[in-house]
């Protein structure tokens, strides 16, 4: 599932079958994504819906920062993604 994504038309019917659907891409979505694979290890299919391809123009994907606390990067690293943004992480003062 990770970065395994595909672009659907919305005015099409849709015959795929999923086992979970989510409803927006943002960071709870995909986080929630991404724990479903992880937790599941990857036995279940998900599909998350998004108005907007992740290409860098809808305004979830720009440089904007954002505070996380404590439980939620514990969250971030038990389904192994914390790795990832920890480098970019810096204590609030």
């Amino acid at each position: 599932m990770a970065g395994d994504w595909q672009r659907m038309d919305a005015t099409a019917p849709s015959t795929h079958s999923y086992d979970v659907v989510i409803a927006g891409g943002a960071m709870a979505g995909a986080t929630l994504a991404l724990a479903i694979e992880r937790l599941t290890q990857a036995k279940l299919s998900v599909a998350v819906v998004e108005a907007a391809i992740p290409d860098n123009t809808h305004p979830g994907y720009d440089a904007r920062s954002i505070a996380l606390s404590y439980g939620s990067c514990q969250l971030l690293d038990q389904i192994g993604v914390w790795h990832g943004v920890a480098p970019f992480a810096t204590a609030i003062n």
